[in-house]
């Protein structure tokens, strides 16, 4: 006969694998994606207009930066998101190289020149590719 000391311990062991079972990895978001997706093309889009001075531009950079800082915090709100909100963190940082620091450059300086203009551009592009595909690669995702 069956020890019910025994019996009760794998009753209590099967429980705890069953439904703490859950994926320990961040879960895939379409709107997360499809959110990331549209601010890649509206920065890309700004970040070209930088050889005209900041000031034209002062409230589509506000309304970005808005944006972008909705996006950031909607993401930090998920559960088990730490590595995509370092990424957004990276993005947005005004002393980086990424787009964060480009906007800054831009404000400070008046204007851009289209080399670095080009450059900061493809950084920012593949940066929020990489962002795109981690999204894409957590646990339900598409990848």
């Amino acid at each position: 006969m069956c020890d019910p000391q025994r019996l009760w311990i794998a009753l209590v062991v099967a429980m705890a694998i069953t439904t703490g079972c859950q994926p320990f990895s961040p879960v895939y978001s379409p709107a997360a994606e499809r959110e990331l997706t549209l601010l890649k093309g509206r920065t890309l889009r700004l970040m070209a207009l930088a050889e005209e001075p900041f000031a034209d531009q002062t409230k589509a950079v506000a309304r970005l930066r808005g944006d972008l800082g909705s996006a950031r915090d909607r993401a930090a709100a998920r559960p088990r998101n730490g590595l995509t909100l370092r990424q957004w963190n990276e993005l947005m940082a005004t002393d980086g190289h990424l787009l964060g620091g480009f906007l800054f450059r831009w404000e400070t300086d008046t204007t851009l020149a289209a080399g670095f203009i080009i450059e900061a551009r493809l950084l920012v592009e593949r940066a929020m590719e990489v962002m795109i595909e981690h999204e894409k690669a957590k646990v339900g995702g598409a990848s």
